[in-house]
């Protein structure tokens, strides 16, 4: 992907992100596609939206970004687990709590809360 249109696709990603609507099985795959990209604010925001979606792949695609050694790409994967509303998370969430970023803590106990789990 070419930088001007990383930035054009990203421009695209932020307005489904702030109108805030649940995303497509076809705008799901499309996603899941560019999650593997190197630019990040591409990545960053396919991930939150990703949990909108409820694709089938989505939980456990968001459950191994949870693991990325960079601090933003795991807040986008505990955003997207709170857009996903599946209990199953929880205990991922739970165990961000201990996470050295306090970026990733912060989104933690925000899905935590969409969940309607307790967060410490």
């Amino acid at each position: 992907m070419s930088s001007q249109s990383a930035v054009e696709f990203s421009r695209k990603l932020r307005s489904l992100l702030e109108i805030n609507k649940p995303v497509d099985h076809s705008t799901a795959e499309i996603l899941i596609d560019v999650i593997g990209t190197k630019n990040q604010v591409v990545r960053e925001l396919a991930l939150k939206l990703l949990g909108r979606s409820k694709h089938p792949r989505a939980f456990d695609i968001l459950t191994n970004q949870l693991n990325d050694k960079y601090r933003h790409f795991r807040a986008a994967a505990a955003y997207g687990l709170g857009e996903l509303g599946v209990q199953e998370a929880v205990p991922y969430l739970e165990k961000l709590q201990n996470d050295p970023a306090l970026a990733v803590r912060q989104e933690a106990a925000a899905a935590l809360g969409k969940l309607g789990a307790r967060s410490d």
